[in-house]
């Protein structure tokens, strides 16, 4: 049970990455790199 528990963990967070660096790769697209280098440091103290 603890493993199954650990694996959705792990598909979460990397579900959230590839959203994540989706989302930094439409705002690099429009110019916005800034506002994604912010965001990226935002996350990486939630988490």
């Amino acid at each position: 049970m603890g493993y199954y528990c650990q694996f959705k963990a792990s598909m979460l967070h990397w579900i959230t990455r590839i959203i994540m660096r989706t989302l930094c790769m439409m705002l690099q697209i429009t110019q916005t790199r800034f506002v994604c280098q912010k965001v990226k440091q935002k996350w990486k103290g939630s988490l």
